[in-house]
């Protein structure tokens, strides 16, 4: 709370007049960042779909805000509340397009009905994280058309 009085040149008395508690405050950060919506693409194909949506999903994540990410990802087991927003806040607007993306593709007949919906959107947005909050190797173009096709397609296969 000190820091961010401190960045808001205000004092902790007006940063806790706002949120009475850092869990407050994070949370409707949370809030605040989950309403920024990611795009369902529909770009007439299933990969480029999944390409725009990993894109999208990248540009999101990255930088400060993989930072701050990792932190309450490692913070979740710890704190039900935390994990609640964020499952209720991020990962359920992310499910929505992942959803709408992967029956685009079914009603278009480039997906079986019965395709896992859940591992199919996971496994790039995993990779991606893998990379964003342990590893640090680059994420850009080339590496997310290698995901979609050398895994995600497959997959879907």
């Amino acid at each position: 709370m000190d820091r961010v009085a401190a960045r808001a040149r205000a004092g902790k008395a007006t940063i806790y007049r706002r949120w009475p508690s850092k869990l407050a405050m994070v949370m409707d950060a949370i809030n605040a960042f989950a309403e920024e919506r990611m795009p369902t693409p529909d770009t007439g194909s299933l990969r480029l779909d999944i390409i725009e949506f990993l894109t999208s999903f990248h540009e999101a994540i990255r930088g400060d805000r993989g930072r701050i990410i990792a932190e309450l990802i490692s913070e979740m087991p710890r704190n039900p509340d935390l994990r609640d927003a964020l499952r209720g806040g991020l990962w359920t607007q992310r499910e929505a397009s992942s959803h709408a993306i992967v029956e685009h593709a079914i009603a278009r007949g480039e997906l079986r009905p019965d395709v896992d919906r859940a591992v199919l959107m996971e496994i790039g947005t995993a990779i991606i994280l893998q990379r964003i909050l342990l590893t640090g190797e680059p994420v850009d173009r080339a590496f997310l058309e290698s995901i979609v096709d050398d895994i995600v397609i497959r997959y879907a296969a």
